[in-house]
C-alpha cells in the first residue's frame, strides 16, 4: 500500500479515535523540515524500556548492511542517510542524536551531527563527528518528502511515548454481513504524520487484538469501522483496536 494511503485513512482513524473518546492528550511533537530526521531526544529509562529497545537495535542492525550498501552506490538525489549513535557525559549521562553521514570508509561513519542535544553540551548541530559502526543503534534513510525507511528505535520510543498504537484489522464477512474472519493489517502512531509501528506489535498481541473482535458481544461493545481500498482493489473494511505500547496492553473495545 502506498505510504500517502496509508496517512490518508489514519488521518480518518484519528477524527474516529477522537470521536470515540479512546484517544489520550498527545504529546506535543517536535517540528520538522522535509529532510530532516526525526530527533531523539534525551529521556530516562528504565531496564525495561531499555531491554524492550534492545530488541529493534538489533533489528537496526540486522538491516544496516543493505542501507550501508545502498548509500555507497548513491541514494536519489535530495534522499539522506543518517544513522542514531549515543554520546556520554562523565556524570553518566547520555543521549541519542542523528548524524547525517557524509561517507564511510571501511567501518568508519564520517558526517556531522544532525539533531539538536538538550542534554549533552560538548557537541551542536553542525559539528564535524566521526563514529564506529559498532556505536551506532540505528539508521535512517530520508527521502525529499520526509518518507522513512529504517529508524526502528526511533519510531518505537515515538509510540512509547505516545503511549498508543492504533492497530486496524482487516475484517472478513458472510453474506449475511457478519464478522467470520479477522487479520491484523497494520498498526500506526496516532500523530499529524502517523508512522508505520507493524513491526512493534508482537504475533501474540495481533492474535488477540483479532480474537477480541470475533469473540465480542455484539451487544455490548461496538467497533470502529474504517473502509479502505488498495489501488485497484475493492473496498474493504476493517476494525480499529488501540494498543497500549508503555503497558503491553490492548485497551478494551469501546462499550454501547
Amino acid at each position: 500500500m502506498k505510504t500517502e494511503i496509508m496517512e490518508m485513512t489514519m488521518k480518518r482513524i484519528l477524527f474516529a479515535l477522537l470521536v470515540a473518546g479512546l484517544t489520550g492528550q498527545l504529546n506535543a511533537q517536535q517540528s520538522r523540515g522535509s529532510n530532516t530526521p526525526r530527533k531523539d531526544v534525551a529521556m530516562k529509562v528504565s531496564a525495561n524500556l531499555e531491554q524492550r529497545t534492545q530488541t529493534y537495535v538489533n533489528l537496526a542492525m540486522t538491516t544496516y548492511p543493505a542501507a550501508k550498501q545502498r548509500f555507497l552506490r548513491g541514494l536519489p538525489a535530495g534522499s539522506r542517510f543518517s544513522v542514531v549513535t549515543r554520546f556520554y557525559e562523565k556524570n553518566g549521562s547520555w543521549e541519542q542524536v542523528f548524524v547525517s553521514v557524509n561517507k564511510i570508509t571501511g567501518q568508519t561513519i564520517h558526517g556531522q551531527i544532525a539533531s539538536k542535544t538538550t542534554r549533552i553540551r560538548i557537541f551542536k548541530v553542525g559539528d564535524p563527528i566521526t563514529v564506529p559502526e559498532g556505536a551506532i543503534l540505528d539508521w535512517c534513510i530520508l527521502d525529499p518528502q520526509g518518507n522513512e525507511e529504517g529508524n526502528y528505535v526511533g519510531k518505537f520510543l515515538d509510540a512509547y511515548r505516545l503511549k498508543k498504537a492504533v492497530m486496524s484489522i482487516a475484517l472478513k464477512r458472510d453474506a449475511n454481513d457478519q464478522i467470520v474472519g479477522a487479520g491484523f493489517r497494520m498498526a500506526m502512531t496516532p500523530e499529524e504524520k502517523p508512522q508505520d509501528v507493524s513491526y512493534c506489535i508482537p504475533e501474540s498481541v495481533r492474535r488477540a487484538a483479532e480474537q477480541m473482535i470475533l469473540n465480542r458481544d455484539p451487544q455490548k461493545h461496538t467497533l470502529i469501522i474504517m473502509h479502505y481500498n488498495n489501488p485497484g482493489e475493492a473496498d474493504k473494511q476493517c476494525a480499529l483496536v488501540v494498543y497500549d505500547i508503555q503497558n503491553e496492553k490492548l485497551e478494551p473495545l469501546s462499550t454501547k
